[in-house]
């Protein structure tokens, strides 16, 4: 009878042992080229704007480690690239090429596949999909309303840069958005920014400090987010004339490329 016991005990130990929940966090990453080596990767809180910790590429790999009391949706960045993931205890893997690339713990896995599910979803109601209007009430920077249809389906392509002033990635694409609106800027070209999930003093400190020309939406919160299914920013839609989506989530080469593609047509 005690050796049944001691039996049973031993058998339940070793299956809490492995059932338990794991108390730190690794992360390990990688990213696309030697470019980046000797470069930081900063992971940032979401929310607050604060840098949790920081890491070196090295071999075209970095690593973190520590332990969380509870999750925290963070950011990885190293610019321009940046992985949104869920920081939690236990292994994550990322790949910074993709932004939706985080996986190895259940939040994240639940988080990526989710992600695989809208993707599909944004290919199949992608290219050739007329846009949707929306209405910011205040939304002009002289505080009178601005639409979406001031701009798109007015005769011109039209690149929609949905962005915030606190988003690493996203000012780190205004170098790029600059050299296409130089380029391109006329009768049959036009940029306009979408300021989402932002103050409104920040986003009008944003456009003097980075002295961006084109016209802006501002105070738009979640409101256009939501109607084009957009999870993470900077989120970037090229427009036809008529207002049909040519191409989403275009940024850096890729997204100088299909500028170029459509204008020198």
């Amino acid at each position: 009878m005690n050796k049944i016991f001691i039996f049973i005990f031993i058998a339940a130990f070793i299956l809490s042992a492995c059932t338990s929940k794991p108390v730190s966090y690794t992360i390990e990453g990688v990213v696309p080229d030697e470019s980046y080596n000797d470069q930081t990767v900063y992971m940032i809180n979401h929310i607050t704007r604060e840098v949790i910790d920081k890491a070196v590429v090295t071999e075209k790999k970095f690593t973190f480690s520590g332990k969380t009391d509870s999750a925290l949706i963070c950011l990885l960045e190293i610019a321009p690239l940046y992985v949104e993931f869920i920081l939690e205890n236990g292994n994550i893997y990322v790949d910074m090429s993709s932004p939706e690339s985080a996986q190895g713990t259940p939040l994240n896995d639940k988080r990526f596949k989710n992600a695989a599910e809208i993707a599909e979803k944004k290919q199949k109601e992608g290219a050739g999909i007329p846009f949707i209007d929306f209405t910011i009430e205040n939304g002009d920077l002289d505080g009178s309303k601005g639409s979406l249809s001031d701009y798109v389906g007015k005769g011109k392509y039209v690149l929609v840069d949905f962005w915030a002033s606190w988003c690493g990635p996203c000012i780190a694409e205004i170098p790029v958005l600059m050299e296409v609106y130089n380029k391109y800027k006329g009768d049959k070209f036009e940029i306009l920014g979408v300021a989402v999930w932002d103050k409104r003093a920040e986003t009008i400190k944003s456009l003097e400090k980075y002295k961006i020309p084109w016209p802006q939406i501002i105070d738009a919160d979640k409101i256009p987010t939501d109607l084009y299914n957009i999870k993470g920013i900077p989120h970037i839609i090229l427009f036809d004339p008529e207002g049909n989506i040519i191409q989403r989530e275009l940024r850096g080469n890729k997204l100088k490329a299909k500028v170029a593609e459509v204008m020198e047509f």
